[in-house]
């Protein structure tokens, strides 16, 4: 018969005191790092939630896309600058000098003047990503992409020569003191005249300072910008004088100096009854001259007769310009011609088929054909997916609940 031996009741009893001792202090200190890891986690949790806004409007918002031409984007950033040049000193480089030369005499002066109108337009906030913000920075940039297919780059040099040009426009050979044509549109005489730039702010008006501007002066200015509106001598560069500079050497390949034009004039309705009646009587000897000043509604041009002087074919509505070129012969008559404006009655003066261009006419055929060109060309990359518009949706406000209290 064997003997068994006896186990303790509690085999824990037999543990050492300093091995359970060990243990309480592993576990307290297992406790002290759970307890170290939330509090890390939870400060971590609220920086990261303090910085958010910041990582976003600094970092993500900038850099977030809002338009693509071809493999070319437009970015948050890039329109945000744009949109503070448009509000606060305007996007034709032609207005530089108005500030860059008071800048060289009293620079705080210039930066007190911005301020104040960046706080009168409200562009120290960001600007809402619009349709209509975006299209000139789209224009511009399929301009770029198709000129250079046509044959028209201009170079970093270049850009930058052109830049100098624009800051002292007495001072560079060869400058185009006029800067851009602005655009033409067309207008009751159905012939189509310079607008200003609608909407463009205007650089603050300063008496300017004579003389040749150091390149200190040009990095000034430059700093100032950078300062008050977050637009860089690259950044101005990139997104003002490049377009400008392909718009003047695409105005200069394709606008001649002499083309076909014809000098007419019109009588201008409201009704065709009205044109008939007017097409009656000058076929039965009325003077044209004496009915235009009776009846025509164009006051541009009804004291004179109708008279609208020489013009190329680009500056009419195309429905005028039409009916006004099929005529052939002195005192030939068109048929009602209906256009925008009403109806028109033209009578051709006389016609040529070289006739030179005055540097207005070659300005707002320029910029006509410019227009035509940038629109085929968006037409164009839309049929071929290489215009891409991203205009965020507009936020659906939230709904209203008006609480009905229970009798």
């Amino acid at each position: 018969m064997s003997q068994q031996t006896p186990q303790p009741r509690n085999a824990s009893a037999n543990r050492p005191a300093a091995h359970r001792h060990t243990s309480r202090f592993e576990q307290e200190q297992q406790r002290q790092r759970i307890v170290i890891g939330v509090v890390v986690v939870g400060m971590l949790a609220a920086l990261l939630i303090l910085l958010v806004p910041y990582l976003k409007t600094s970092l993500w918002d900038p850099s977030r896309q809002v338009a693509a031409v071809g493999e070319e984007t437009i970015t948050r950033g890039e329109y945000t600058k744009y949109q503070k040049l448009a509000s606060n000193l305007g996007t034709d480089p032609s207005v530089l000098p108005q500030i860059f030369q008071p800048f060289r005499e009293n620079p705080q002066q210039v930066r007190d003047a911005l301020q104040s109108q960046q706080q009168q337009t409200g562009s120290n906030d960001p600007p809402e990503v619009t349709a209509t913000g975006l299209d000139p920075m789209v224009s511009a940039e399929v301009l770029v992409q198709s000129a250079a297919r046509a044959g028209i780059t201009v170079t970093d040099n270049q850009v930058h020569q052109k830049l100098q040009e624009y800051l002292y426009p007495a001072g560079a050979p060869g400058t185009n003191t006029e800067g851009t044509a602005t655009p033409a549109a067309a207008v009751a005489s159905p012939q189509a005249t310079e607008t200003s730039n609608a909407g463009q702010a205007t650089a603050p008006a300063i008496t300017p300072t004579p003389g040749a501007p150091s390149d200190e002066d040009i990095e000034g200015f430059f700093k100032l910008l950078s300062d008050t509106l977050g637009v860089s001598q690259a950044d101005y560069q990139d997104l003002v004088v490049r377009p400008a500079l392909i718009r003047e050497r695409y105005q200069e390949k394709n606008v001649p100096k002499a083309t076909e034009q014809v000098h007419v004039r019109h009588i201008l309705v409201k009704e065709k009854s009205q044109a008939d009646k007017i097409v009656r009587e000058l076929l039965d000897g009325a003077k044209f001259e004496v009915l235009a000043k009776q009846r025509s509604i164009d006051e541009s041009n009804r004291a004179k007769g109708g008279d609208l002087g020489w013009a190329p074919y680009e500056l009419y509505v195309p429905e005028f310009s039409k009916a006004a070129f099929a005529l052939t012969k002195p005192g030939q008559l068109s048929s009602p011609v209906k256009s925008d404006f009403g109806f028109h009655v033209i009578q051709l003066i006389e016609r040529s088929k070289t006739r030179p261009l005055t540097e207005q006419q070659r300005q707002q055929v320029g910029q006509k054909k410019l227009s035509d060109f940038v629109e085929e060309q968006q037409a164009r990359l839309k049929k071929e997916g290489a215009l891409e518009i991203g205009i965020p949706p507009t936020p659906t406000p939230a709904p209203t609940v008006t609480v009905v209290p229970v009798e």
